[in-house]
């Protein structure tokens, strides 16, 4: 499970790294008021994992944010950054359904 937690922090640190920088401040600056940014795994991330979640993102998004972390089965694998007006997604769920979506268009 560590393996595949990491291979998708590597996934979303890769694609916070390459956001515009007025896309990067409007997602931190929903953040700058105490809200938390929740991380959402198919399952549970070890206490370990978590800290390694908390770090990494806090060296992307500042040292004041504050996180909290969950657990949604339907996401099969991956992840999603929760944040008060906006949902980042990095799941197989979010690429199936980006997938359905382009074979009905």
């Amino acid at each position: 499970m560590k393996l595949r937690s990491e291979a998708w922090l590597e996934r979303i640190e890769q694609y916070l790294k390459t956001l515009p920088k007025t896309e990067m401040d409007a997602l931190a600056e929903q953040l700058d008021n105490g809200e938390a940014l929740t991380v959402v795994t198919a399952s549970s991330l070890a206490l370990e994992a978590a800290e390694t979640w908390r770090l990494r993102l806090h060296q992307l998004l500042g040292e004041g944010v504050a996180f909290s972390f969950d657990v949604d089965p339907d996401l099969v694998a991956g992840a999603e950054l929760h944040f008060p007006n906006a949902i980042l997604r990095f799941s197989w769920q979010s690429a199936l359904a980006k997938v359905r979506s382009e074979i009905e268009a």
